[in-house]
């Protein structure tokens, strides 16, 4: 991809619409004058100008040329909304991927206006493409920064508009067992006394809650073996405020501890002061909300602690429903983000112990926190990526800052924690995005990824009204067609009509050829290093690899991480890996030779080469490779295919499965005289010495793959 000279750069800067900015263009100087020989930069700047060059030409009704573009239009806009708009560096220590890992915690912690939202905001919208996206917000920042064309994706609710009635599980079908839902019911109200743990003994609220649920049960003969199931009658929390209050509660009860009244008290403060968030007779069932694909809940009616409670009895159902369900979707996932509400982050919060189990339960979380150093230690120990934001003058906020950052008083990124640049952020470990921004500048979800007719239609007609009849008639790929609407040029209407040109590739369509070319080659010749790949992709020079592979990483098509294995001719090579997700959008099937091999993709590697060479040796009996020298191969049907005296039976010893060479070479004293000599070929050279003081049979030999690839007389 051809970046432009800084001449050229800041000639056109000037000379766009942008460039009328002259809060933008002060900043843009600034970065002039201190990284000029920042690539990345330059690159952003490069698109930046392209993009709104195209917006001009195509008369996007969304553009102002007096201001900068905001997240609607793919950047990222730092600070209140009457804010400039500037860049977002973000600097990457590692990488990572969401779509193989499970769960990844993640904390942006900075001070007020330092553009935490806006980043949330970010990342929440890009995963919308993996998982489930719940969003507690303190008020509707988070909101106005959802754009139009993806508001129908949310449901946006106030806090006092719910109503929580955790005495029926409504996920349990109500034919089911009795048993069930006792069951099912006890963990919900362990739950709902947990949330109390900040204000009261927890060991007295499950005594209040167990012992008056235990009687509204018994009253209603809810639980009763003899009730048919559509006769079932259910106490919400309104029956229960009022059991509370009466008398033949206290009589049944024994009297009351000082525990019971202050949880009466809070109970009927909840329930009885107009709110309705405990009372059965109105608000939304939380049962019914959970059901919603993504949702935003705002807390902002409430008092911090007492929106702490709510968003942990709604965590606990929301726990409960996941483990009832994961059974019939274990690829259910959800990304729970929390902006700003850091009084639910404490010891002994929803989130100090979902945290702990997330990867379990498929759960992601995103924290959004104004003080990273009033945070749980255990919260802290369980997050994987770091991103702090602004500056971090507070000395506890910087402590933690430096402990998470992995940081000394004396390096120079401390110094930048300090200083706390507007637009500047510090990143440890792997974003929780299906895209890594190395500058924040990524496209928003694609839209032909959704069935909705409505949104269908809007981008149909838009397509219509600013993309020329000649770019419509190949309908492009759903990255190309992201890329069309976001740089569409529609030719002015008086202008004469110009001679048609021979189409030239434009350096994003030519990266993004190479690209493609690059991760076929990969996902065909998995086996070969990066070099293989790079010749057929066309690329040569050095810059133009690192390029290529940092664009192919972060739009998830290759692993973060490559793997080092010593070659044939015995030095280190590094083998990129292909994503499902690649293969996916590619249309790339996977290889046989790579179906064939199992373990990770370093012993996959050695297999395949040590494969190919015994393809050649008929008289030799693999005991391991099932799948290179007969389909289903058993240990049964090696002794059949020996011949007598003169068979020769490798196997394979990786550092996963060393310990069970010893059961392994049983074959060698089954097949008795059978066997001329039993071969095992170690991944390493130390895994080969640590084999060979294990063996004394003079039949056993044990050599280690570059031995075997040496001299291959040895196999024999």
């Amino acid at each position: 991809m051809s970046v432009w000279s800084w001449e050229e750069l800041e000639k056109r800067f000037y000379a766009c619409a942008a460039g009328k900015d002259r809060k933008l263009m002060s900043l843009f100087e600034g970065y002039l004058r201190h990284t000029k020989d920042d690539d990345d930069l330059r690159l952003y700047y490069q698109d930046l100008i392209r993009e709104c060059e195209a917006r001009r030409r195509a008369g996007d009704p969304h553009y102002h040329p007096n201001t900068h573009d905001g997240i609607e239009r793919g950047t990222i806009t730092l600070g209140a909304e009457a804010r400039t708009g500037v860049p977002y560096r973000v600097e990457l220590q590692r990488t990572g991927e969401l779509m193989n890992t499970p769960s990844i915690n993640m904390i942006v912690a900075g001070p007020v206006g330092s553009g935490k939202t806006n980043l949330l905001a970010y990342i929440t919208l890009q995963a919308l493409a993996l998982c489930r996206v719940i969003v507690f917000a303190r008020n509707s920042s988070y909101r106005k920064r959802i754009p139009v064309e993806l508001r129908d994706q949310f449901k946006v609710v106030q806090l006092e508009e719910l109503k929580l009635c955790p005495t029926r599980p409504a996920y349990i079908d109500k034919n089911a067992s009795l048993r069930t839902i006792e069951e099912e019911t006890h963990k919900t109200v362990h739950w709902f006394c947990t949330a109390f743990g900040n204000r009261f003994s927890r060991h007295d609220a499950l005594l209040v809650m167990h012992r008056g649920i235990e009687l509204l049960l018994d009253d209603l003969g809810t639980l009763d073996p003899a009730t048919a199931p559509e006769s079932r009658v259910w106490p919400g929390y309104h029956d229960i405020l009022k059991l509370f209050d009466s008398r033949a509660y206290r009589a049944r009860m024994g009297g009351r501890s000082q525990h019971e009244e202050s949880l009466t008290l809070t109970l009927k403060n909840f329930g009885l002061n107009g709110l309705g968030v405990l009372d059965t007779r109105k608000g939304i069932n939380v049962h019914e909300l959970l059901n919603s694909t993504n949702l935003v809940i705002e807390t902002g009616s409430y008092s911090p602690e007492d929106a702490s409670f709510i968003i942990e009895l709604l965590l606990g159902q929301l726990w409960l429903r996941q483990q009832h369900t994961k059974t019939s979707t274990p690829e259910l996932k959800y990304l729970i983000a929390l902006d700003d509400l850091q009084d639910a982050m404490v010891n002994d919060g929803a989130v100090h112990r979902l945290i702990r189990v997330s990867r379990h339960a498929g759960f992601s979380f995103l924290l959004a926190p104004q003080n990273i150093g009033a945070l749980s230690n255990d919260v802290l120990g369980n997050v994987q990526t770091f991103v702090l934001v602004g500056p971090q003058t507070n000395q506890r906020d910087l402590t933690m800052s430096m402990a998470a950052m992995g940081l000394a008083f004396k390096d120079d990124m401390t110094l930048e924690l300090q200083r706390g640049e507007l637009g500047r952020a510090l990143v440890r470990q792997p974003f929780a995005a299906w895209r890594l921004p190395t500058l924040i500048h990524t496209p928003l979800i694609i839209e032909t990824e959704y069935g909705e007719p409505e949104r269908e239609q809007r981008v149909k007609e838009w397509l219509q009204a600013n993309i020329p009849d000649e770019l419509r008639q190949a309908r492009p790929s759903p990255q190309a067609q992201s890329q069309a609407t976001n740089s569409a040029i529609n030719p002015a209407k008086n202008s004469p009509p110009k001679q048609e040109m021979p189409a030239q590739a434009t350096p994003e369509a030519e990266l993004d050829r190479r690209v493609r070319a690059f991760v076929t080659s990969v996902n065909e010749k998995w086996f070969e290093g990066h070099e293989t790949h790079f010749a057929a992709a066309g690329v040569k020079g050095g810059t133009e690899k690192e390029v290529l592979l940092r664009h192919a990483r972060a739009l998830g098509w290759l692993h973060a991480q490559d793997a080092k294995v010593t070659g044939k001719n015995g030095k280190l090579i590094q083998l990129a890996i292909v994503t499902d997700l690649a293969r996916q959008r590619l249309n790339l099937e996977t290889p046989e030779s790579l179906k064939r091999t199992c373990g990770k993709h370093s012993t996959r590697y050695y297999q395949h080469t040590l494969g190919e060479l015994l393809q050649n040796a008929p008289g030799i009996v693999s005991v391991e490779f099932e799948g290179l020298l007969g389909p289903n191969l058993k240990r049964v049907d090696i002794l059949t295919r020996l011949a007598d005296g003169k068979a020769v039976c490798i196997e394979f010893a990786s550092t996963e499965n060393a310990e069970h060479e010893q059961q392994n070479v049983r074959v060698l004293d089954e097949a008795s005289e059978q066997i001329a000599k039993y071969v095992i070929v170690a991944e390493t050279g130390r895994l080969r010495d640590k084999l060979a003081k294990q063996f004394t049979n003079p039949r056993v030999s044990v050599i280690s793959f570059y031995d075997a690839i040496k001299q291959p007389s040895l196999l024999a």
